[in-house]
């Protein structure tokens, strides 16, 4: 195991909701080693693939021309979605949507819920993502909007 971003917030969420330190470990293995392995490593291989992946996703779902649009603009999709997939999505919301998306991370055995979690919270914001005019607009929607509730 190497790279550590967002470790952090995993073990608070699991220590949080009564998981002492012992499960709290075991909990952060399993995901690190089996569930996705390549997350909190130098390299962060299956964060870029799972990045790139929902990007791509969310061009589809949403059509090219969000994605040419916020391409003109500069915005860096792929950061914004990094930021998100990274700590599985424990910064964006309440503590329960947390643990539920957590739940099925580990009940699925991947991260593919990740990436509906992605087109979930993007997907509302469409329109208001059209009708931005520069980056600094278009980065606030992407920062204000995303939640789990």
């Amino acid at each position: 195991m190497g790279y550590c971003q967002s470790m952090n917030l995993i073990i608070g969420l699991f220590l949080s909701v009564g998981f002492g330190e012992e499960n709290s470990f075991w909990l952060l293995t399993e995901l690190a080693e089996r569930i996705v392995p390549g997350y909190w490593v130098p390299s962060m291989t299956d964060t870029q693939i799972d990045t790139r992946t929902a990007v791509d996703l969310v061009k589809m779902r949403m059509g090219d021309g969000l994605g040419q649009h916020l391409d003109n603009l500069g915005v860096p999709v792929n950061v914004v979605v990094w930021q998100m997939i990274l700590p599985l999505f424990i910064s964006k919301g309440s503590t329960e949507a947390a643990v539920r998306l957590l739940d099925v991370i580990f009940f699925e055995g991947s991260s593919l819920p990740l990436l509906a979690f992605v087109l979930a919270l993007l997907e509302p914001w469409q329109d208001d993502l059209m009708q931005c005019e520069d980056l600094p607009e278009a980065m606030d929607v992407l920062m204000g909007c995303p939640s789990l509730t």
